[in-house]
């Protein structure tokens, strides 16, 4: 099986309740991918379907989590408009905004792959293939 396929398809379609760790009005977010390069970097994945937006708490969460952290970050927000065989291809979704530096960038349109290849390239090349 090819790294980064979905092998566990039944599971993959589960979906988790947070209802019962809710704290006031703050309650678990999630995160549709993360890349660990070594430490070095981080790359952080959310991707929205449509026009859907991300939420206020969610992208709170995940802006402290960016700017807090000890490794240069990077927060990809990105949209998807159909799925592949009944999935979101994530590397060719299109890049709406990204997180760097504490900051929100705008970005043309290009994709995830494209975004994440120049990160790396920039940040930690030996991880270039």
């Amino acid at each position: 099986m090819e790294r980064g396929a979905i092998r566990d398809k039944m599971g993959a379609s589960i979906l988790c309740d947070f209802t019962g760790l809710k704290y006031g009005k703050i309650t678990p977010t999630d995160l549709d991918g993360f890349v660990d390069f070594g430490n070095k970097i981080f790359v952080l994945i959310e991707c929205k379907g449509g026009k859907a937006r991300m939420p206020y708490g969610q992208r709170l969460a995940l802006e402290r989590l960016i700017d807090n952290s000890k490794v240069k970050s990077l927060l990809i927000v990105a949209k998807w408009k159909k799925l592949s065989k009944g999935f979101i291809d994530v590397a060719n979704c299109e890049v709406t905004q990204i997180r760097f530096a504490k900051k929100w960038h705008k970005i043309p349109k290009t994709t995830v792959r494209k975004i994440v290849d120049r990160f790396v390239e920039k940040y930690a090349p030996e991880y270039n293939h």
